[in-house]
């Protein structure tokens, strides 16, 4: 909904009650004030609560459950002072009822031109603030909602606080979007939750945040750094098809049930400190990053538990280009454990797909020479999964050998001749030159003995390697 048809904040009934004795204006808050208007508001919206109701929304909002009590002496004062405050407020003669605490709390198509502050609050009923616009800070911390709250599109367009907020019932922030930090700093969500399609355009903090039940961030765009270091997932967690540009920090998270991140895409854009931390991460229950794309970085996977059942996309597309990898120790590590889980779910060719990604960035974490072996394995077989290498380096040294021995004028060999003699050297162990060129062998001077031996070794070593490449491309363990 555009701006100008959203009404203002002083024509809704539910505004004017949480906001008894007076709005917060200019930059700072008014944390007496924000106090006198709290607890007139939480004895309005407690007392359509039963006793135990009450002494567990005081005990979530860390206040006194006496604050929750509503005597005809407060309700007294809030009658009054709604009364006047309507009527001052929006210049009429006449003020509405109060609303029943136990109607919708509606707060939904309003632009609040103040600052919204509501801190220790308890919602009793059921809140919406659908297609709300706050233009200020809007602070919710240590806030509790006893049933469910709707968020969705909502335009947070400064800073917005839900510092150990509690939700008791399922909430939606669908298709809202934080243009400044959303700090979500040990919330607990104890039903379900969606973010369906929500942007985040600057820094998304989670951390310590506790999901009870299933929790959805379908589509989410997380354009700064999203915080979910520890974080808990006590049921399915997915993040299926979003989008992290930037750092993306699940440190120490723990999914008790399904973590997806299915068609999502980390690091979308280049960055100097790029970061997709999944250290000490628990997975304890299936995980699924299949068509996920990781463009800039692998994902750090330092002492991450990961369930038996993971899901990836073994295709170079989905993976960061070495040249893009700044840390290439790091990457080593993370291949590594992709590699070993994809072996204990006896996936052959995903296992491999790794084990060549954890090959290239050890040819790239230490000095040249203590890597040359992995570069000549690189060379000769792509790690023993190519075909065609080993047979185009048997090719050349097969052509090779045959036109040494053509050339040469001590030999006076045929091109025919040289071609059989080179490709018998290549395969001595096969017995070729037992059988067909005994009296070239026994003819052969010194030098070329040396020519042959090599051609020898070459040929077992490069034939071992085909072998390798076809064990690998079909898949046999």
């Amino acid at each position: 909904m555009k701006t100008d048809d959203l009404k203002t904040a002083n024509e809704n009934p539910w505004y004017i009650l949480m906001t008894l004795h007076g709005e917060q204006e200019g930059d700072g808050v008014d944390w007496e004030l924000a106090e006198k208007n709290r607890k007139l508001w939480n004895a309005w919206t407690c007392h359509g609560l039963t006793e135990e109701e009450r002494v567990e929304a005081a005990k979530s909002s860390g206040i006194d459950v006496a604050e929750t009590e509503w005597t005809a002496e407060i309700e007294k004062d809030v009658q009054d002072r709604f009364a006047a405050e309507f009527k001052r407020r929006n210049d009429v003669d006449r003020a509405p009822d109060l609303p029943d605490p136990r109607a919708v709390i509606d707060l939904s198509n309003i632009i609040y031109s103040n600052q919204f502050v509501t801190r220790d609050v308890i919602f009793g009923s059921g809140s919406s603030f659908f297609d709300a616009t706050f233009e200020q800070t809007a602070s919710f911390s240590r806030a509790t909602f006893m049933q469910d709250v709707n968020f969705s599109r909502i335009s947070f367009r400064q800073n917005a606080n839900f510092f150990e907020t509690t939700f008791m019932r399922h909430v939606e922030f669908s298709q809202s979007t934080f243009t400044q930090d959303a700090n979500f700093l040990d919330a607990t969500f104890t039903q379900t939750a969606s973010f369906f399609r929500t942007t985040f355009e600057a820094s998304a903090s989670f951390y310590g945040t506790t999901f009870t039940k299933p929790t959805s961030f379908y589509f989410v765009i997380f354009t700064q750094i999203a915080h979910f270091e520890n974080a808990t997932f006590k049921q399915n967690a997915f993040f299926e098809s979003a989008t992290f540009t930037q750092t993306a920090s699940f440190f120490d998270a723990t999914f008790e049930g399904v973590a997806g991140f299915g068609h999502s895409t980390f690091a979308a854009e280049p960055s100097d400190t790029p970061e997709i931390d999944f250290s000490g991460v628990q997975m304890n229950g299936p995980v699924n990053f299949e068509r996920a794309t990781f463009k800039h970085q692998y994902p750090k996977l330092t002492n991450a538990t990961l369930h038996k059942s993971v899901q990836v996309t073994a295709d170079k597309d989905h993976w960061p280009k070495l040249a893009s990898i700044q840390n290439h120790r790091e990457a080593k590590e993370a291949t590594a454990k992709l590699r070993h889980a994809m072996g204990q779910q006896a996936l052959p060719e995903e296992e491999h797909f790794f084990f060549r990604r954890e090959m290239q960035s050890a040819q790239r974490s230490d000095r040249w020479w203590r890597v040359l072996h992995i570069e000549f394995f690189d060379v000769l077989s792509e790690f023993g999964y190519s075909i065609a290498r080993p047979v185009g380096w048997l090719f050349a040294v097969w052509a090779l050998g045959a036109l040494v021995y053509a050339k040469s004028a001590t030999l006076s060999w045929s091109v025919g001749t040289s071609m059989a003699y080179s490709f018998s050297a290549m395969f001595k162990f096969f017995g070729f030159q037992r059988t067909f060129m005994l009296e070239e062998t026994e003819n052969l001077v010194a030098g070329y003995e040396i020519i042959a031996a090599c051609q020898t070794i070459a040929g077992f070593v490069l034939l071992f390697f085909l072998g390798l490449g076809l064990r690998t491309r079909f898949r046999l363990r």
